[in-house]
């Protein structure tokens, strides 16, 4: 099971480290969790954050929305 974590970037460190802006609609998370939708940097598009599910499925999962 993927655990929980956080993520309260600071605006000029993610810049100074990623080269991006963060978006002004961008809100820290303190306690995500499995299955909540994050926002999240993708390699063919890091400038851009998009929301995504966070969390890991079985390979034997018929249904990926039932994240463990």
């Amino acid at each position: 099971m993927c655990g929980r974590f956080c993520f309260v970037p600071e605006p000029e460190k993610y810049h100074e480290q990623t080269g991006f802006d963060l978006p002004d609609l961008f809100e820290p998370v303190y306690n995500a969790a499995p299955g909540q939708m994050l926002a999240v940097a993708g390699m063919t598009s890091p400038a851009r954050l998009q929301r995504m599910r966070w969390g890991l499925a079985a390979p034997w999962q018929k249904d990926p929305t039932g994240l463990i």
